[in-house]
């Protein structure tokens, strides 16, 4: 079989993507120093008219007979129905009421139950939902384009045609590997793609 430079780079980027998910989850890809929309960085909620409030610390509480709640600067509680979108430490989350048709889910795990965690940011974000599917815990990927506000669901005819134009993610997307399978190997394929488009751009 003959091996392409192309090829060797998505095994390159494979085997450095699978270091990095053996050591860290793949749900805490942002940090508080990122932003959603280039102004707004650190902890914050945008509330669901679209009015943002920063603050020095924002937590995630899951206690037992008590609803979700966020818990701001140790004292200011938050509801998740009040919110369209919050960053802390674990990431950028946004509600679930952005994704149209699909049903709410109650979990409540890393992230507010009815929201979703953006576990990609780039060219292209990828979010992530975590729900019950009746025996056991699921997951569902979105995809938000460049330069749209619509998160839609992921097909791999969609992530296909987006990929298209870089060799090297899609043929990270169709190596078969007993390491990377299913969503690491998704995320893995458009982390690569959102690299060679920040080069470009550079």
């Amino acid at each position: 079989m003959k091996i392409t430079v192309p090829f060797l780079t998505a095994m390159l980027f494979f085997s450095l993507f699978v270091n990095i998910s053996s050591t860290a989850n793949p749900h805490l890809q942002l940090n508080a120093s990122e932003e959603p929309n280039g102004e707004h960085t650190g902890c914050f909620v945008q509330f669901a008219d679209g009015t943002v409030k920063q603050f020095t610390t924002l937590k995630l509480v899951t206690k037992m007979f008590k609803t979700p709640h966020l818990l701001a600067n140790d004292s200011v509680i938050i509801y998740g129905p009040e919110l369209k979108a919050y960053q802390n430490e674990e990431g950028y989350a946004v509600s679930q009421s952005v994704f149209g048709k699909f049903k709410k889910t109650y979990v409540a795990k890393s992230v507010l139950p009815g929201f979703a965690v953006r576990v990609v940011k780039g060219y292209l974000n990828i979010f992530s939902i975590k729900y019950y599917n009746g025996q056991n815990v699921t997951e569902k990927l979105f995809i938000q384009q460049p330069d749209a506000a619509a998160i839609t669901p992921y097909t791999p005819e969609m992530l296909e045609t987006l990929l298209k134009e870089n060799s090297d993610a899609l043929a990270l997307l169709s190596t078969e590997n007993k390491t990377l399978t299913g969503t690491k190997k998704i995320l893995a394929a458009v982390e690569l793609f959102n690299s060679s488009k920040l080069l470009t751009k550079n």
